[in-house]
């Protein structure tokens, strides 16, 4: 009995054909993801007319096949499938079809999707006014979305709205979305709002290109998170919001943990609290994370990298502009509360605003900034060459370039006196005695001679 097909033969050799290019011998060999994508093309034309899917019972070790437009539709086709198990066999494009959103509010999805880094493309989504609105309106706690790509996606929808879910519980993992999202308050290019009981939940390696357009509560890829963990994730597309908007997550409270992730969209909100990476952020950390797309507003406590900080900044940084002509405002926060923190970051970006503006924090009471820096370009009406006011003078460890800045002094005490003791001129800045001598970490920073310092 032969193992493999003709028909397979056939395909696998037209995929080397594609590979070795029209003037190459037929010498290289397929990957395994070649073979297996021959293999799954193969079982969709065998089963691609079965109902309601094309096999599997819907459990974790034989979950719904999914092979076309049909089979994934009928998921939202009776509730009994939404706490199931499927996966995806095939690129399915909805260019001439209406997509069935899965789940409701409340009874949203609480099974198991695996898109097999298939995807769905040209999905169209209008439903203006409407709440709850995405692939998915809602996941449940127990649910996992992971290995999907959404390619080319249009959203319009009102409160809760994105491309791949409204409102999440759940987990979401090595998920792509390009296109646009229109909605209102708690929109993101992902997912709309997080909402989560336990530190393990959240959004992993997952990408946002989309371009967002919302109202309060508006990110990149998230538009509100609460308690979730972020791990591996980006989002390049421009992100325009109300207020608490930002780059990658509008505002995130409940000890949210985002880390390995970065902003590169540009970010306007004319209201308050906006950040190149993240609005806001409450009793949550950043760590490895960054941003370099231009943040505008007309309002006060605007960041470079977040808005509000309430929580940690570590081995951080941001390039993002910042142009406002409200008040407190940073190139890594523009406010920092007192039980918050930053240590191992810096800025070096360009800063436009009004008072109480900072190379790192626009204002803080007294929280510590540590073994980090500016370069800061910075044009206003008072202004600081790390804090722009604060109860307490700056940590030892930090510094910022005074020709860069063209400030000469840090104020220290609520825009009342100023600290000339961690200034520094470029030459001094770019000397790596004065890093090592400050006690700075060499596991975490590279630190040459003539060079600003750079994270590792």
């Amino acid at each position: 009995m032969k193992t493999i097909s003709f028909f397979l033969m056939t395909l696998l050799l037209l995929i080397s054909c594609e590979q070795g290019g029209s003037g190459s011998s037929l010498t290289k060999t397929p990957n395994q993801q070649d073979v297996q994508r021959a293999l799954d093309k193969k079982f969709c034309l065998e089963n691609s007319t079965n109902t309601p899917f094309a096999s599997g019972d819907g459990t974790e070790s034989n979950p719904y096949k999914i092979c076309t437009i049909s089979h994934f539709n009928e998921i939202s086709a009776s509730n009994s499938y939404l706490d199931k198990s499927f996966e995806l066999f095939s690129n399915l494009d909805f260019s001439n079809s209406i997509i069935d959103l899965i789940g409701a509010n409340p009874g949203g999805f609480s099974g198991d999707f695996d898109g097999r880094n298939y995807k769905l493309s040209n999905v169209n989504i209008s439903e203006s006014g409407v709440h709850y609105v995405g692939v998915f309106r809602r996941i449940e706690a127990s649910a996992v979305v992971k290995n999907l790509i959404l390619d080319n996606i249009t959203v319009v929808g009102a409160n809760y709205t994105a491309a791949l879910v409204g409102y999440s519980a759940g987990t979401i993992d090595n998920v792509q979305a390009s296109g646009s999202v229109q909605g209102g308050s708690n929109t993101g290019g992902l997912v709309g709002r997080v909402w989560v009981g336990s530190a393990v939940l959240g959004v992993y390696n997952s990408t946002s290109t989309v371009t967002v357009n919302g109202g309060q509560w508006t990110g990149g890829l998230v538009g509100w998170s609460r308690g979730a963990t972020y791990d591996g994730n980006s989002s390049s597309g421009d992100v325009t919001g109300s207020n608490r908007t930002g780059g990658l997550i509008g505002v995130a409270d409940g000890s949210t943990i985002v880390k390995n992730s970065f902003a590169t969209g540009d970010v306007h909100a004319p209201s308050f609290i906006v950040g190149g990476l993240i609005g806001g952020i409450a009793s949550g950390t950043i760590e490895n994370c960054y941003s370099t797309g231009a943040v505008t507003s007309n309002d006060s406590w605007i960041g470079g990298l977040v808005g509000t900080l309430d929580g940690t900044v570590t081995k951080s940084y941001s390039t993002s502009s910042v142009t406002t002509p409200g008040d407190s405002v940073g190139g890594i926060a523009g406010y920092l509360y007192p039980n918050g923190g930053i240590s191992n970051s810096y800025y070096a970006g360009a800063i436009n605003a009004n008072d109480y503006v900072g190379g790192i924090v626009g204002y803080t009471d007294g929280s510590p900034i540590t073994h980090s820096f500016s370069t800061a370009t910075i044009t206003a009406n008072t202004a600081g060459g790390i804090q722009g006011g604060s109860t307490g003078a700056v940590s030892a460890t930090s510094f910022w370039d005074t020709d860069t800045s063209g400030v000469s002094g840090d104020f220290i005490d609520d825009m009342v006196t100023t600290s000339t003791d961690q200034a520094r001129t470029t030459v001094q800045m770019k000397s790596a005695s004065m890093y090592n001598s400050a006690g700075y970490d060499n596991t975490i920073w590279e630190i040459t001679d003539g060079s600003y310092p750079t994270l590792k």
